[in-house]
């Protein structure tokens, strides 16, 4: 991969082998009953029964199915989360393989914006997101960014056709 000009970084040790690999099977995987009643309670904690949003109903959210593209899953396998500042945007933090799920779900990600991927912050409140609706180029997905309070499509900025040209293009602008 070829890292941006004036790319200052903390990377952490990289995921391995089988790391990526439990990853990979799970991040994905359908919800489990206990998921789902902690995400109902949650929610019904923060709105009441009663709200404008669309119906809020886990069981029907629909995560990504597509694998996980391979510049991704390297880039994991070199810093598993990790700092990266470039000259215009962070990634404050990158998420490890054992958090994506986590701030999916703890962000009801599906819910608002389904089939993406959050994989970090920016450092001011959005979250960075593969795009897995429609692939570019095989296991090739678009980055989105959308803000944290804001989540959803009509909102959401694009930032890089790939993985790899996020990291490359705009983390160096």
């Amino acid at each position: 991969m070829n890292w941006p000009d004036d790319f200052r970084c903390e990377p952490v040790p990289g995921a391995t082998i089988e790391q990526l690999h439990v990853f990979m099977e799970s991040v994905f995987a359908p919800l489990t009953p206990e998921e789902i009643k902690e995400l109902s309670d949650e929610h019904r904690k923060i709105v009441g029964d009663g709200s404008f949003d669309a119906p809020f109903c886990p069981e029907k959210w629909t995560l990504p199915q597509a694998p996980l593209p391979v510049e991704y899953l390297d880039f994991l396998r070199w810093s598993n989360g990790g700092y990266f500042q470039g000259i215009g945007h962070d990634l404050d933090p990158l998420f490890s393989t054992h958090e994506v799920r986590d701030y999916m779900l703890a962000y009801n990600i599906p819910h608002w914006m389904p089939e993406t991927c959050p994989i970090g912050f920016d450092g001011g409140g959005g979250f960075y997101l593969l795009d897995m609706r429609n692939a570019l180029q095989p296991r090739e997905f678009p980055v989105v960014w959308a803000h944290a309070s804001n989540l959803g499509f009509h909102d959401a900025r694009p930032l890089a056709k790939s993985f790899s040209e996020f990291i490359e293009k705009r983390l160096g602008e």
